[in-house]
């Protein structure tokens, strides 16, 4: 059943959730700070999605160090959502899309991916 469920994931969604996205509320931080269209600190973001500012900061420098997300020039210590390449925007938004409405499916991606890298160190 599971399998069944992430094979409903297209391919470029699919791949973009396993090089970028290692857990859900990496998935969430990268939709949210899309979705709110301005820059937001990290206290910002973890007030909103209920999670630790530490934990949004590093979610939010990994985004940077993908080229999904960049430094804000006008507020410091702020990120927005602001892709290096146009292209990524469409996957996204994709990604964005099937989130919403195949939720189950990308959760188990999710945690198959993270399943197979702990299968893969023992």
């Amino acid at each position: 059943m599971r399998t069944r469920a992430i094979s409903e994931i297209s391919t470029p969604v699919s791949n973009f959730i396993r090089v970028n996205i290692k857990s859900v509320w990496q998935l969430e931080l990268l939709l949210y700070l899309r979705a709110a269209n301005c820059a937001l600190t990290p206290t910002q973001i973890a007030d909103a999605l209920y999670m630790s500012p530490e934990a949004m900061a590093g979610g939010l420098i990994h985004f940077q160090s993908r080229g999904l997300v960049q430094p804000s020039n006008t507020l410091l210590g702020a990120y927005k959502y602001e892709p290096v390449q146009r292209e990524i925007e469409a996957i996204v938004e994709q990604t964005a899309q099937t989130y919403a409405n195949k939720r189950v499916a990308i959760v188990n991606l999710i945690f198959s991916r993270n399943a197979g890298s702990m299968n893969s160190s023992d």
